[in-house]
Formats: C-alpha cells, sequence, structure tokens
C-alpha cells in the first residue's frame, strides 16, 4: 500500500517507547509481564501473518519471491514481540483520511478520546467515503490487534486513535498537540501527501510546521511527542 514500508520502519519507535515504559499519557500496562493468552506469542497467532514479510520474512509466504522478499531482511521485531513488547502505554494518533473504528482488527486498540472527526465534529474518525480507506490501512499496519484474525500490527497493543487530515490553520493547530485529545498522543503518524511532478520546496514556517513547533515539545510530560512523516512514493 501507498507509503506502507515507511510506515513499517518508522513505527518500530512505537515498540521501543513501550520497551522504555511508554510515554506520559499514556494508557494501558506495564511493557512486561504480559498475561493475556497471546502472551510472549508473535505473529503466528494470526490468520495472514505470512504475508506480513516485513515483520518475520524467514517464514513469509514470500520469502521465495525475490522481488518481494529476500528471506533475511525483516524490522527483527518477532524476538520483541515474544518478550511481551507490544506497544502497552503508548498512544498512537493517526493522521490522515480517518479510521474505521469498527474494523475488526482495529476494535480492540481504538480510543475514542485520541480521536476527533473534523468532517462531522464527533470522535468517531470512521469515513463516511469507503474509498478513504488510506487511514485505516495505515492504522493497520501500527496496530492491528493480535485476536487471531487478520494481520498483527508492529504494536498490537497500543492505544490508537485517529484524526481526519485538515488544510484549516485552527484545525491543523488542534491536531497537533492544541486539543484535548491530540494533546494525550505520544506518537503521530502522518501519511499523507501529493503527486506532484516537480520537487516542492520545503518551507519550515508552514502554519502546520509551526503548530508542531509550538506544540510537541510540551507533550508527554515535556519530553515531546514522535511524529513520523512518511516520505511518499513521489517526490514530496
Amino acid at each position: 500500500m501507498k507509503h506502507g514500508k515507511k510506515t513499517l520502519v518508522a513505527l518500530s519507535s512505537v515498540v521501543l517507547l513501550a520497551g522504555c515504559g511508554g510515554g506520559g499519557g499514556g494508557s494501558g500496562s506495564s511493557a512486561t509481564g504480559e498475561t493475556d493468552p497471546y502472551a510472549t506469542q508473535s505473529g503466528e497467532t494470526e490468520a495472514l501473518y505470512k504475508f506480513q514479510w516485513a515483520l518475520k520474512s524467514a517464514s513469509s509466504y514470500f520469502k521465495d519471491f525475490a522481488g518481494v522478499s529476500d528471506g533475511t531482511t525483516d524490522l527483527n521485531i518477532d524476538r520483541v514481540h515474544r518478550a511481551g513488547i507490544k506497544g502497552q502505554g503508548v498512544n498512537v494518533l493517526v493522521i490522515d483520511d480517518g479510521i474505521d473504528a469498527q474494523h475488526e482488527d482495529l476494535q480492540a486498540n481504538f480510543d475514542p478520546s485520541l480521536s476527533w472527526n473534523f468532517r462531522n465534529n464527533s470522535n468517531d474518525p470512521t469515513p463516511s467515503d469507503k474509498d478513504d480507506a488510506h487511514g485505516t490501512n495505515v492504522s493497520g499496519i501500527i496496530a492491528a490487534a493480535q485476536n487471531k484474525i487478520g494481520i498483527m500490527g508492529i504494536a498490537p497493543r497500543v492505544r490508537l486513535g485517529g484524526v481526519t487530515n485538515t488544510s484549516v490553520t485552527s484545525q491543523i493547530a488542534q491536531t497537533y498537540g492544541g486539543a484535548e485529545w491530540s494533546r494525550r498522543a505520544d506518537v503521530a503518524n502522518l501519511s499523507a501527501g501529493e503527486n506532484p511532478t516537480q520537487p516542492a520546496q520545503f518551507d519550515d514556517n508552514t502554519t502546520e510546521n509551526l503548530a508542531i513547533h509550538s506544540q510537541f515539545p510540551t507533550l508527554r510530560s515535556g519530553k515531546g511527542a514522535v511524529i513520523l512523516k512518511a516520505a511518499g512514493n513521489e517526490y514530496i
């Protein structure tokens, strides 16, 4: 999927945050002492895990497809999952075209208090247009639950929030830590972009960047939130 590979690599930081105790304001249990039915198990419990070559290449369906996987290279995250570190205590906010809050692989981790929908002013970010599926796909890569259904996310025990992307100045400020729901984010993932024919000029003084600079350092009890921006598949 678009921006998927970049998201896979970047969101490993979610597991690292969990391993070092999470962030200020994070919800969930300690990163140690898993006691649920999936304790110390990795994605072998999930029906479609064999297709997630980037999480475990050696046993992947694609291990013999050189154009996809070399059968060796992956995120080396299997041993972390088996240690019981799966994103506990970390709040992740996905800034995209929304999230299907009732999706069977996301529902267990979805947190409405960490979400907002600027299109209908509610804390349900579920898109009204079925074609707006990018945020749901990205959320699955990050946070699909370990539940014997579908895939498993890189961090299958994070608290997941979603917000619809916006170009309205006041709403951008809210998205990047300026609202109660976004202020609780430890990690924000922004997998959005355009398709320009020429490289874009970087401007650090855009409304979006100024909002990040002013608000993100105060989050996570002053440690600063982590923002991950996909490089994209095009120039931008």
